[in-house]
């Protein structure tokens, strides 16, 4: 090879480089706009009622609630909000696998002390938590101290 074919060749190399640089900088801006499309995805919505006639035996009491829920990802919010208790609420729990007459173990603790509340906050679930939310086996329940295994109970479904 001459000089001016050796410098060709270094030449050729240099726009081989290039063009790769060029593909995997294209190739990470797509694999972020598809990570940015998945974030900004529609989540998946919840809803239920609180009421003791939900609960097994039914709770004898005049309160009423609703619960919300939206999962994106493995990232759930949560919206409870109750009223019309005769004393504080002690606990406010997600609690499953459970639908109808069963009763199913603690996955959140939402926490509460009150007679009325509106409760919010998000928290990350693991992958069995967020299957049986999709599952429809999670409810909400909540707690007081004459009623420790519930004064209000709300399934929670898939909300359209």
């Amino acid at each position: 090879m001459t000089k001016v074919g050796v410098w060709g060749y270094a030449y050729h190399i240099g726009i081989m480089s290039r063009r790769a640089g060029l593909g995997l900088i294209l190739m990470g801006a797509a694999m972020i706009a598809l990570a940015h499309q998945q974030l900004a995805a529609e989540p998946i919505r919840h809803a239920g009622t609180l009421r003791g006639d939900q609960l097994v035996p039914a709770a004898d009491n005049r309160g009423l609630g609703s619960v919300q829920t939206a999962l994106t990802g493995n990232q759930l919010m949560w919206l409870v909000s109750f009223y019309g208790l005769t004393e504080p609420a002690t606990a406010v729990r997600l609690l499953g696998p459970g639908e109808g007459e069963m009763t199913a173990q603690l996955q959140l603790d939402l926490g509460v002390n009150g007679i009325d509340n509106i409760m919010a906050g998000t928290t990350e679930l693991t992958a069995l938590q967020r299957a049986a939310l999709l599952a429809g086996d999670w409810y909400v329940r909540v707690d007081t101290a004459s009623q420790p295994q519930g004064a209000l109970r709300g399934q929670l479904e898939l909300f359209d």
